[in-house]
């Protein structure tokens, strides 16, 4: 239910992925599972004009758990991503501005009821535009964490 471009509500989401690159001097794994009973988006899209803009969205979920992973080494960029966490319930907040084709990303999580942990240090090249992104999440019983990205 919901409005593809503005807010969407899941009663009982789940979500898997994976995919793999390898090729000499280029190594890209990612894979993906998560599932809660219940998740709330919210997305502003776009306010401001094109070059200077920015948006705001965030995400509830109700009984929660995700796993993923992604590393890279080679032309598609150089690093790790992982996380694994299970939760009673999250929240997600997350910011981003755009000042003449660089986005800057702040996203924030809390958790309630939860245990797990990730970690994010990752360079990617892909479609011609660069990202960094930096973050780190924990929690046991109560947790937190945040990340920064940026892309050109």
């Amino acid at each position: 239910m919901g409005h593809k471009d503005y807010w969407n509500l899941y009663a009982v989401s789940a979500e898997a992925g994976y995919s793999k690159v390898l090729q000499e001097n280029n190594i890209d794994l990612s894979a993906t599972l998560g599932v809660a009973a219940l998740d709330f988006e919210i997305n502003t899209g776009n306010i401001g004009s094109k070059n200077l803009y920015g948006n705001a969205s965030g995400e509830v979920e109700v009984l929660t758990a995700e796993a993923k992973g992604d590393v890279k080494w080679g032309r598609s960029g150089y690093g790790f991503s992982g996380k694994a966490i299970a939760a009673g319930a999250s929240i997600q907040p997350k910011a981003t501005i755009s000042i003449f084709g660089i986005d800057i990303s702040l996203t924030g999580e809390g958790y309630a009821g939860a245990f797990g942990a990730g970690l994010d240090v990752m360079y990617e090249y892909k479609n011609g535009k660069r990202k960094m992104n930096f973050g780190a999440r924990v929690a046991a019983l109560f947790g937190f964490g945040g990340s920064i990205s940026v892309s050109w």
